[in-house]
């Protein structure tokens, strides 16, 4: 799967957080260095990555 495919089936499932979850766990930037580039506290980086990937990890999940 390419990477724009990737980023676009991601924004399907977890919507607007997509860029923050795939600039962490595919760019390997820190939570924090994806605060600052997405002009965000690290405390709401934090909470909306935590809510993106329990997203799409329900997901994957349900099409097992």
């Amino acid at each position: 799967i390419g990477l724009g495919r990737l980023f676009d089936e991601v924004t399907r499932i977890i919507g607007v957080d997509a860029q923050l979850v795939l600039r962490v766990a595919v760019d390997g930037f820190s939570q924090a260095e994806v605060a600052v580039e997405l002009g965000l506290s690290n405390a709401a980086t934090r909470k909306r990555y935590q809510r993106a990937t329990r997203r799409l990890r329900d997901a994957m999940q349900k099409n097992a």
